[in-house]
C-alpha cells in the first residue's frame, strides 16, 4: 500500500499537483487610461507575498484582514466579519512577505495613505 502510495504521489508531481494551493491577486486602478496602482498578492497556505508594481504616489498602502465568514453566507461579503491584522506601505518595486497566516486573509490596497474616509475598512 505505501508503495502504491508512493507512485501516486510521484505521478501527480509530475503533472505539477503538489497538494498546496496558490492564489494571486492582481489591483489595478486607472486614471485617463494612466495606471495609478498596480499591486499583486500572492497568497499560499500560510503565507502572503505582496508587492507593490506601480503607483502614482510612489508607494503601495496595505491593510491587511482576517476575514470570517458564516458558513451559509460564504459568498455574502455583507455576513464576513474582519480583523485588522496589519497595516504597511511599500515603495514601487519593494515585496514583503508575511508568514504564520491563519484563516482566510484578504487585503486593501491603495496608492495614497488610507484616511477616515478610505475605501479599506474593517467591519
Amino acid at each position: 500500500m505505501r508503495m502504491l502510495t508512493s507512485m501516486l504521489y510521484c505521478l501527480l508531481a509530475l503533472f505539477g499537483c503538489d497538494g498546496k494551493s496558490t492564489t494571486t491577486t492582481v489591483t489595478r486602478s486607472q486614471l485617463n487610461g494612466q495606471d495609478t496602482l498596480l499591486s499583486r498578492t500572492t497568497q499560499d497556505h500560510d503565507a502572503a507575498t505582496f508587492q507593490c508594481v506601480t503607483s502614482s504616489s510612489g508607494r503601495c498602502h496595505y491593510q491587511v484582514f482576517e476575514e470570517t465568514c458564516a458558513a451559509a453566507a460564504a459568498t455574502d461579503s455583507a455576513q464576513c466579519q474582519r480583523s485588522p491584522m496589519d497595516s504597511f506601505s511599500l515603495q514601487v518595486g519593494e515585496k514583503r512577505l508575511l508568514k504564520g497566516l491563519a484563516g482566510q486573509v484578504k487585503d486593501c490596497v491603495q496608492a495614497e495613505v488610507p484616511g477616515p474616509n478610505t475605501r479599506c475598512r474593517a467591519g
